[in-house]
Protein backbone atom coordinates (compact mmCIF):
# COMPACT_ATOMS: atom_id res chain seq x y z
CA UNK A 1 0.00 0.00 0.00
CA UNK A 2 2.83 2.41 0.87
CA UNK A 3 4.57 1.73 -2.44
CA UNK A 4 1.28 2.20 -4.30
CA UNK A 5 0.64 5.57 -2.64
CA UNK A 6 4.19 6.73 -3.29
CA UNK A 7 4.06 5.61 -6.92
CA UNK A 8 0.73 7.37 -7.48
CA UNK A 9 2.06 10.58 -5.99
CA UNK A 10 5.30 10.63 -7.99
CA UNK A 11 3.41 9.95 -11.21
CA UNK A 12 1.30 13.02 -10.49
CA UNK A 13 4.48 15.05 -10.02
CA UNK A 14 5.90 13.81 -13.30
CA UNK A 15 2.99 14.91 -15.49
CA UNK A 16 4.04 17.98 -17.40
CA UNK A 17 2.83 21.33 -18.63
CA UNK A 18 5.15 24.35 -18.61
CA UNK A 19 7.69 24.05 -17.24
CA UNK A 20 6.73 20.34 -17.22
CA UNK A 21 3.96 19.79 -14.69
CA UNK A 22 0.21 19.26 -14.83
CA UNK A 23 -1.57 19.63 -11.51
CA UNK A 24 -5.03 18.20 -10.95
CA UNK A 25 -7.64 20.38 -9.28
CA UNK A 26 -7.51 18.33 -6.09
CA UNK A 27 -3.72 18.06 -5.91
CA UNK A 28 -3.23 21.71 -6.79
CA UNK A 29 -5.29 22.78 -3.81
CA UNK A 30 -2.70 21.11 -1.59
CA UNK A 31 0.36 22.32 -3.46
CA UNK A 32 2.26 25.43 -2.39
CA UNK A 33 1.40 27.31 -5.57
CA UNK A 34 -0.85 30.29 -5.03
CA UNK A 35 -3.35 29.08 -7.61
CA UNK A 36 -4.12 26.10 -9.83
CA UNK A 37 -2.93 25.48 -13.36
CA UNK A 38 -0.30 27.45 -15.22
CA UNK A 39 1.05 29.97 -12.71
CA UNK A 40 3.02 32.55 -14.71
CA UNK A 41 3.93 34.50 -11.57
CA UNK A 42 5.49 31.43 -9.97
CA UNK A 43 7.25 30.47 -13.18
CA UNK A 44 8.77 33.93 -13.56
CA UNK A 45 9.95 33.92 -9.94
CA UNK A 46 11.37 30.42 -10.23
CA UNK A 47 13.39 31.33 -13.31
CA UNK A 48 14.61 34.64 -11.89
CA UNK A 49 18.33 34.46 -11.14
CA UNK A 50 18.84 37.23 -8.60
CA UNK A 51 20.00 37.22 -5.02
CA UNK A 52 17.74 38.85 -2.45
CA UNK A 53 18.84 41.84 -0.39
CA UNK A 54 19.83 39.36 2.33
CA UNK A 55 22.88 38.47 0.26
CA UNK A 56 24.24 41.99 0.75
CA UNK A 57 23.63 42.01 4.50
CA UNK A 58 25.11 38.62 5.26
CA UNK A 59 21.81 36.79 5.68
CA UNK A 60 19.12 36.37 8.31
CA UNK A 61 18.25 33.33 10.46
CA UNK A 62 15.68 30.95 9.03
CA UNK A 63 12.26 31.69 10.50
CA UNK A 64 10.19 29.07 12.32
CA UNK A 65 8.39 27.92 9.17
CA UNK A 66 11.63 27.57 7.20
CA UNK A 67 13.29 25.77 10.10
CA UNK A 68 10.45 23.25 10.22
CA UNK A 69 10.90 22.53 6.50
CA UNK A 70 14.69 22.33 6.81
CA UNK A 71 14.37 19.89 9.71
CA UNK A 72 12.00 17.63 7.76
CA UNK A 73 14.33 17.62 4.77
CA UNK A 74 17.44 16.92 6.84
CA UNK A 75 15.78 14.15 8.87
CA UNK A 76 14.54 12.60 5.61
CA UNK A 77 18.02 12.91 4.06
CA UNK A 78 19.55 11.19 7.08
CA UNK A 79 17.01 8.38 6.86
CA UNK A 80 17.68 8.01 3.14
CA UNK A 81 21.44 7.88 3.64
CA UNK A 82 21.13 5.03 6.14
CA UNK A 83 18.65 3.06 4.05
CA UNK A 84 20.27 3.61 0.66
CA UNK A 85 23.78 2.71 1.81
CA UNK A 86 22.62 -0.55 3.41
CA UNK A 87 19.61 -1.73 1.41
CA UNK A 88 19.63 -0.16 -2.05
CA UNK A 89 23.17 -0.18 -3.44
CA UNK A 90 23.41 -1.36 -7.06
CA UNK A 91 19.69 -0.78 -7.61
CA UNK A 92 18.55 1.05 -10.72
CA UNK A 93 16.71 4.40 -10.64
CA UNK A 94 14.83 5.71 -13.66
CA UNK A 95 14.46 9.35 -14.65
CA UNK A 96 12.76 11.51 -17.23
CA UNK A 97 15.04 14.31 -18.37
CA UNK A 98 14.33 17.63 -20.07
CA UNK A 99 16.77 20.31 -21.17
CA UNK A 100 16.09 23.78 -22.56
CA UNK A 101 18.73 25.92 -24.21
CA UNK A 102 19.06 29.69 -24.48
CA UNK A 103 16.96 29.70 -27.65
CA UNK A 104 14.12 28.03 -25.69
CA UNK A 105 14.58 24.79 -27.63
CA UNK A 106 13.57 21.82 -25.50
CA UNK A 107 14.59 18.19 -25.72
CA UNK A 108 13.51 15.25 -23.60
CA UNK A 109 14.66 11.70 -22.98
CA UNK A 110 14.83 9.06 -20.27
CA UNK A 111 17.77 7.41 -18.55
CA UNK A 112 18.60 4.92 -15.82
CA UNK A 113 21.25 5.30 -13.13
CA UNK A 114 22.72 2.82 -10.66
CA UNK A 115 23.14 3.69 -6.99
CA UNK A 116 26.80 3.29 -6.03
CA UNK A 117 29.16 4.10 -3.16
CA UNK A 118 32.93 3.62 -3.16
CA UNK A 119 33.09 3.24 0.62
CA UNK A 120 31.05 4.25 3.67
CA UNK A 121 32.74 7.65 3.98
CA UNK A 122 32.20 8.66 0.35
CA UNK A 123 29.00 10.16 -1.09
CA UNK A 124 26.34 7.95 -2.62
CA UNK A 125 26.14 8.51 -6.37
CA UNK A 126 23.80 7.81 -9.26
CA UNK A 127 26.12 6.52 -12.00
CA UNK A 128 25.00 6.32 -15.62
CA UNK A 129 26.33 6.41 -19.18
CA UNK A 130 23.84 9.21 -19.81
CA UNK A 131 25.62 12.29 -21.20
CA UNK A 132 23.16 14.92 -19.97
CA UNK A 133 23.86 17.33 -17.13
CA UNK A 134 22.10 15.47 -14.33
CA UNK A 135 22.62 15.51 -10.55
CA UNK A 136 24.93 12.57 -9.84
CA UNK A 137 25.61 13.00 -6.13
CA UNK A 138 22.83 11.76 -3.85
CA UNK A 139 21.67 14.57 -1.61
CA UNK A 140 21.98 13.55 2.06
CA UNK A 141 22.46 15.18 5.44
CA UNK A 142 26.27 14.94 5.15
CA UNK A 143 26.86 15.16 1.39
CA UNK A 144 25.43 17.47 -1.22
CA UNK A 145 24.16 21.01 -1.34
CA UNK A 146 22.48 21.00 2.08
CA UNK A 147 25.21 19.32 4.14
CA UNK A 148 26.18 22.54 5.96
CA UNK A 149 22.56 23.49 6.62
CA UNK A 150 21.76 19.98 7.89
CA UNK A 151 24.79 19.99 10.16
CA UNK A 152 23.35 23.06 11.90
CA UNK A 153 19.68 22.18 12.07
CA UNK A 154 20.27 18.59 13.21
CA UNK A 155 22.44 20.02 16.01
CA UNK A 156 19.57 22.26 17.12
CA UNK A 157 21.07 25.44 15.67
CA UNK A 158 19.35 27.96 13.42
CA UNK A 159 21.43 28.69 10.31
CA UNK A 160 21.35 31.84 8.21
CA UNK A 161 19.72 31.80 4.80
CA UNK A 162 23.03 33.00 3.30
CA UNK A 163 26.37 31.24 3.55
CA UNK A 164 29.76 31.43 1.86
CA UNK A 165 31.32 28.14 0.76
CA UNK A 166 34.58 27.96 -1.20
CA UNK A 167 34.34 31.66 -2.13
CA UNK A 168 30.82 31.23 -3.48
CA UNK A 169 27.65 32.72 -2.06
CA UNK A 170 24.73 30.39 -1.30
CA UNK A 171 21.16 31.55 -0.68
CA UNK A 172 18.60 29.03 0.62
CA UNK A 173 14.82 29.29 0.40
CA UNK A 174 12.68 26.56 1.98
CA UNK A 175 9.04 25.88 1.04
CA UNK A 176 6.53 23.17 1.80
CA UNK A 177 3.72 21.48 -0.08
CA UNK A 178 1.10 20.00 2.17
CA UNK A 179 1.02 16.33 3.09
CA UNK A 180 3.75 14.95 0.86
CA UNK A 181 7.07 16.77 0.90
CA UNK A 182 9.13 19.90 0.80
CA UNK A 183 11.20 22.06 -1.51
CA UNK A 184 14.47 23.95 -1.29
CA UNK A 185 15.80 26.53 -3.71
CA UNK A 186 19.55 27.16 -3.70
CA UNK A 187 21.06 30.11 -5.55
CA UNK A 188 24.83 29.97 -5.98
CA UNK A 189 26.98 32.82 -7.22
CA UNK A 190 29.76 35.30 -6.63
CA UNK A 191 30.91 38.81 -7.44
CA UNK A 192 31.83 38.23 -11.07
CA UNK A 193 32.61 41.85 -11.94
CA UNK A 194 35.66 43.32 -10.17
CA UNK A 195 34.11 46.78 -10.46
CA UNK A 196 30.93 45.71 -8.68
CA UNK A 197 30.00 44.82 -5.11
CA UNK A 198 26.80 43.04 -6.15
CA UNK A 199 26.97 39.23 -6.38
CA UNK A 200 25.52 37.51 -9.45
CA UNK A 201 23.74 34.16 -9.53
CA UNK A 202 25.69 31.59 -11.56
CA UNK A 203 23.22 28.76 -11.07
CA UNK A 204 19.96 28.00 -9.28
CA UNK A 205 18.94 24.57 -8.03
CA UNK A 206 15.45 23.51 -6.99
CA UNK A 207 14.90 20.19 -5.26
CA UNK A 208 11.49 18.69 -4.48
CA UNK A 209 11.87 16.07 -1.77
CA UNK A 210 9.65 13.35 -0.34
CA UNK A 211 9.68 13.95 3.42
CA UNK A 212 6.41 12.32 4.47
CA UNK A 213 7.43 8.90 5.79
CA UNK A 214 3.96 7.40 5.35
CA UNK A 215 3.54 8.20 1.65
CA UNK A 216 7.23 7.94 0.73
CA UNK A 217 7.88 4.50 2.21
CA UNK A 218 11.36 3.28 1.21
CA UNK A 219 11.90 6.51 -0.74
CA UNK A 220 11.76 8.97 2.15
CA UNK A 221 14.26 11.71 1.40
CA UNK A 222 14.20 11.01 -2.34
CA UNK A 223 14.65 14.06 -4.54
CA UNK A 224 11.82 13.41 -6.96
CA UNK A 225 12.48 16.48 -9.07
CA UNK A 226 15.65 18.47 -9.66
CA UNK A 227 15.88 21.66 -11.68
CA UNK A 228 19.07 23.49 -12.52
CA UNK A 229 18.86 26.97 -14.05
CA UNK A 230 21.85 28.67 -15.66
CA UNK A 231 22.06 32.22 -17.05
CA UNK A 232 22.36 32.84 -20.78
CA UNK A 233 25.26 35.20 -21.42
CA UNK A 234 23.95 36.52 -24.73
CA UNK A 235 20.29 36.67 -23.74
CA UNK A 236 19.53 37.77 -20.20
CA UNK A 237 15.81 37.26 -20.82
CA UNK A 238 16.24 33.48 -21.07
CA UNK A 239 17.76 30.85 -18.84
CA UNK A 240 18.98 27.35 -19.55
CA UNK A 241 17.21 24.53 -17.74
CA UNK A 242 18.16 20.95 -16.89
CA UNK A 243 15.40 18.99 -15.19
CA UNK A 244 15.23 15.39 -14.03
CA UNK A 245 12.16 13.66 -12.60
CA UNK A 246 12.30 10.41 -10.71
CA UNK A 247 10.08 7.73 -12.25
CA UNK A 248 8.54 5.49 -9.58
CA UNK A 249 9.11 1.75 -10.10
Amino acid sequence: MIKSKMTSYIRKMNKRAYPFMVISSVFCANFFFASCGYDKTYEAREESLHFSNDALSGGVPLDDTEMAVALRICYAFRTKRSKFSVEMLDQSFNYNYVSRDCQSTESSESFSATLTQTNSTEPLRFESDFKGSYVREVQTDIHGYLSDICSDVLAGETPLNISEINNELYEYTFRSYVGEGDQVEIQIGAINNPNSTVPEVNQKLIFKILTNATSAGHYQGMVIQSKRYLPCEDNDQNVKLYQQDFVAP
